[in-house]
């Protein structure tokens, strides 16, 4: 209870601007956050940027903050949203890396076939309802474990399963056995 006071005091102290009241708030939750973010993205350089980040925007809304009851979960929800964007923004650039990356050697039946399958397999994932089809990108093409997947979208690990069950089985119904 205390502990929720100080961190509520220290809150009110940067909605006024007082850098030192965000540098003890920082000392206290740095560790922590990192320690969340690398288990959510198994990347130490990457986790501290994440906490840096969640940082930087609590001081730049500051005095738009809305923090009135528990700030340890508001930065951990924080993290954990400032980590899904990060992952999603890199499976994104890894997307685009992959579609500018071509093999000379192909010949045009094979570089057709494929892209002919990768059409199909991208449309068939879209057609997976959006908790479904974000478990699944986050599993296969993130390569997150079903512990990870629940933690970041704060659901079961039975659930994340269940999805995943079901995700492969609309999936292998449009004809993507090779694919799950």
């Amino acid at each position: 209870m205390v502990e929720r006071q100080n961190d509520i005091i220290l809150i009110t102290r940067i909605r006024g601007g007082d850098g030192k009241a965000l540098e003890c708030l920082f000392r206290k939750y740095y560790t922590p956050l990192c320690r969340f973010a690398f288990f959510l993205t198994k990347r130490h350089d990457l986790s501290e940027e994440i906490v840096a980040d969640v940082f930087f925007h609590l001081w730049k809304k500051g005095d738009q903050l809305n923090i009135s009851l528990n700030t340890r979960s508001y930065l951990f929800t924080a993290t954990r949203h400032t980590s899904l964007n990060y992952l999603k923004q890199e499976r994104q650039d890894m997307l685009e890396l992959s579609e500018d990356i071509s093999v000379p050697d192909e010949d045009p039946s094979t570089k057709l076939i494929f892209k002919e399958f990768e059409d199909q397999m991208y449309k068939s994932i879209s057609l997976l309802p959006g908790k479904r089809k974000q478990i699944f990108q986050l599993s296969r093409f993130d390569g997150l474990t079903y512990k990870e997947i629940a933690v970041i979208l704060s659901i079961s690990v039975k659930t994340v399963e269940n999805q995943m069950g079901k995700a492969i089985k609309q999936l292998r119904n449009t004809n993507l056995t090779q694919f799950t």
